[in-house]
Formats: C-alpha cells, structure tokens, sequence
C-alpha cells in the first residue's frame, strides 16, 4: 500500500492523507549526502539533482524517509520547467541492481508556483516523504532520484540527472507475522447456556473479507457445536481450533498475516442455537479475544503489543430468546453476536443479527469494511 507526501519549500505538492498510528515512533536517523559546494557550468541547458539529506522517521512497523533534495539550473541557459506542471521528480528504491516495481519511491512537483523558468545557477529545494511497510527489515536498498523523469526538457548533459544514496529498512514487516492462536474468555450472566440443548459456534479472521476463518469452535455445517453447559455468572475459556480452509490459503499466508488484519480488523462472530427449548436464552456481560502474532519459525511479534492481545468486547446482551419471539420454535431466534475492531485491534461496538441473515465475520460497523484491500508480501 503505498503512501507519497511531497513537500517543497518553493513548489506547489499535493498531499495525501495517512491514518494516524499508534506505533511507537524509533529514533530518527540522518543518511546524509553533502550537495555540491560548486560546479562546473554546462553549455545550455543543463538540470542537475543531489540528495541533501534522508532523515529515518520510522515508526515501529512502518518504513517512512523524508528525502531531502536540491535541483540545479547549472548550465549557462535559462529552463523552462512548466514542462512539468505536475511531477518532475520521482524516486525509486532497487534491490540488485532493479527497480523494485511494486514500491514507488514518492514524486514531486518540478514546476514552481508562479516560477516557470529556472534561471542559470537558480535552484529549487523541496522534500519528498516515502512511507513504506513492505521493504524488507535489515535489507539495505538503493534509493535514486531523478529529475525530469520523462526527459520533457532537452538538456546539454542527461548524465547528473539522478542523485543516489541508501536506505536500511529498520520496520518490522507485518506480512512475516500472522495470527497463530486464539483463546475466547466468555463471562456469563445471570442466564446459562444450557447443556446439550443448545450448540454454540465460535469464528474468528479477517473482518468483511470473506467467509473462511482463521480459527472456529464447532462448524454450523457440520452442526458440530459446543454443547456443555456454559453456566450462569461465571467465566469459560474457549479455544477454538485451527481451521482455514486448505483450498484457500494456509495458516503462514498472507490473508492471515497481521498486514492483511490491519487493513480490515478482526472478527470474533458468537453463533448461538438454541435446538431443544424455543424459550432457551443465553446472557452474556462481556467476552474477550487474546491473539498471538508469530512468524512462520514460532518467534512472536517483536512489538508486545501484537505478540499477545486481549480485547475484550463489553455485550451486555442475550442470544437466544427474547421477550416477543414465537416460543414454539427456535427458527426466528438463531441469533449471531458480531464482534470486531480497528486496525489497531480496538474494540467497536457490538452487533447483533441472525442466521443465515448474516455472514460470518461480518462487523457493519467498521470503518474499514470497505477500505482498499492491498495484498501483503
């Protein structure tokens, strides 16, 4: 998913908005490259680009650089720039010698606001910040910046048209972590779930993205639920079983790393039948979800916070029935509890619906359930 906010002291930038983060921000670091203290003029037209600065302003899981640069007139014959009136300057980071595609390195404005001519010996300064989850931690890269990019602008000399330096990628990547466990702490109220005479079904994944979760108690297909009594006024622990569906993708994929959950939220989806009685009904004051975060080798996720989670959903309500419902039959009462949070795991508010009237792992009230979905790698 990529992120490019230019800014630049004399041009004209457009900005894109980034979601807050609640990472812990590292210290910066400075890679600097000194600018040329002077030059040779060219006969004609001549744009030249040097990276003053990059500062590392990385937070925790994220990879963000703010790459500051200088663009030179530095041949003998004014520049008219206004080739440009967008874009200019781009950058790009390659690995092996090659542009990594699917990384953009940021863009800028070469136009100037209300400056269409470069001057002999003018130049402009600006700043282009990258933010990138994806780079490899530890790898080191190289990072260009080249000015006139579509080569609009004839010039004397092409060859001082892209600057170079490096960059370590410190952010830890969410997409070699995924979600390996789950444990449901369920606190009951004054009305048990009764034994046998009601099946319970427990999902928990990826929120609004499809149907094949991570881990559930219990299959409603297989009608294989959780039978034994969940009694009044007391805490039950639960812990559902792996079950991604092997069709689909494996525990170590990316639709269950915690790159693909942060881009829609967990889902923890409660369904309840009530087979035997039609007046049967379940009180629930609160349940918890504690998920881990490991790599494919069984470390947990560097950052504590996402190594182990507990969030727990205040419900205060029951499944089952309720005052008003038919007490001859169950069928307008298989109700489902929908549970899910933010992209920081942050709990919202709860819904109820009822079966089949809903999917599993939906959560209606989240602000990314139609958030753009970029793959994780």
């Amino acid at each position: 998913m990529f992120f490019l906010l230019a800014i630049a002291l004399h041009a004209q930038i457009t900005v894109k908005e980034q979601p807050k983060k609640t990472a812990e921000p590292v210290k910066i670091k400075n890679i600097s490259n000194a600018a040329p203290g002077g030059f040779q003029s060219t006969q004609g037209k001549d744009l030249k680009i040097t990276i003053d600065r990059i500062d590392d302003i990385s937070v925790i899981d994220q990879n963000n650089y703010r790459v500051n640069y200088t663009v030179y007139n530095a041949g003998t014959e004014p520049v008219d720039v206004s080739k440009y009136n967008s874009g200019g300057i781009s950058g790009a980071f390659l690995s092996n010698g090659k542009v990594i595609s699917s990384f953009d390195g940021g863009k800028a404005n070469l136009y100037t606001n209300g400056r269409s001519v470069l001057q002999p010996g003018e130049s402009i300064k600006g700043a282009i910040e990258v933010l990138r989850q994806n780079l490899v931690t530890g790898a080191t890269y190289k990072y260009t910046l080249t000015v006139d990019s579509e080569s609009r602008i004839e010039e004397a000399n092409e060859n001082n048209n892209t600057a170079e330096s490096t960059i370590t990628a410190r952010a830890i990547k969410n997409s070699e972590y995924f979600l390996t466990s789950a444990k449901i702490t369920v606190q009951t109220g004054n009305d048990n779930k009764e034994a046998n005479n009601s099946l319970v079904y427990i999902y928990v994944g990826v929120a609004n993205y499809n149907e094949h979760m991570a881990f559930s108690l219990g299959d409603v297909r297989a009608k294989d639920g959780y039978a034994p009594e969940i009694r009044a006024n007391s805490t039950t622990e639960l812990l559902p079983n792996h079950s991604l569906d092997p069709d689909y993708h494996s525990l170590y994929s990316p639709y269950n790393s915690l790159c693909f959950y942060k881009q829609r939220g967990l889902a923890v989806t409660v369904f309840y039948d009530n087979k035997a009685w039609a007046t049967d009904a379940w009180k629930i004051n609160s349940i918890s979800v504690t998920v881990e975060f490991k790599n494919s080798n069984g470390n947990p996720y560097p950052y504590p916070a996402y190594a182990s989670r507990t969030i727990t959903f205040p419900v205060n309500g029951l499944l089952g029935y309720r005052n008003g419902d038919d007490i001859t039959t169950n069928k307008n009462q298989l109700r489902v509890l929908m549970m899910g949070t933010d992209e920081n795991f942050n709990p919202l508010p709860v819904e109820f619906s009822k079966y089949p009237v809903t999917m599993f792992l939906q959560v209606n009230n989240s602000p990314l359930k139609n958030a753009l979905v970029v793959y994780c790698n």
